[in-house]
């Protein structure tokens, strides 16, 4: 099999459709309307820059 480059947007696309994909198949799923307190937001801001 032949080895080629992939747009890491599409592979970004990919992992995020799967990933909603499967919050569905578990009920997981937040309503549209859902609004996170401000506690959380700060809280996982933190995370995604210390990653």
């Amino acid at each position: 099999m032949e080895r080629h480059t992939v747009d890491e947007r599409k592979v970004a696309r990919s992992a995020a459709s799967s990933t909603k994909a499967s919050a569905k198949l578990e009920d997981r799923i937040l309503p549209p309307d859902f609004v996170r307190s401000p506690r959380i937001t700060e809280l996982l801001d933190k995370r995604r820059r210390s990653s």
